[in-house]
């Protein structure tokens, strides 16, 4: 039971940070007509908090992948769906770029070296 709760954390800090990205993005592509018109110190805040958005997601996919491997690894709770959610999270990660491209390289190298030991059946 410990071990799901902990697989549902670490898939919330992956998927949750993509949301954040996505908000940053937004935020950068959306001001760069007005930034112009903004004081310098309104625009170098606004940028600053995006950018720092972006990389708390980093972080907290970083630390997603840490309480994966923990629940993957160290308490063996391999179920098939967990593998697919961890593949399919892991190309998204890459398009993250800086920081979440090492997030989603890391997170495809350890799905795809280990997808022998997922099952179809669950183990707790």
């Amino acid at each position: 039971m410990i071990t799901k709760v902990a697989a549902s954390i670490g898939l919330s800090f992956l998927v949750f940070p993509l949301f954040g990205f996505a908000l940053s993005l937004l935020i950068l592509f959306g001001l760069k007509d007005v930034i112009d018109a903004m004081p310098d110190t309104v625009a170098k805040r606004v940028i600053s908090g995006a950018l720092n958005l972006h990389q708390l997601g980093a972080l907290l996919g970083g630390l997603g992948i840490m309480i994966l491997g923990f629940c993957v690894d160290g308490a063996e709770y391999r179920p098939k769906w967990l593998f697919w959610w961890m593949l399919i999270l892991g190309m998204i990660w890459l398009f993250y770029f800086p920081a979440g491209t090492m997030v989603g390289l890391a997170l495809l190298i350890y799905t795809l070296g280990n997808r022998k030991k997922f099952r179809a059946t669950q183990t707790v």
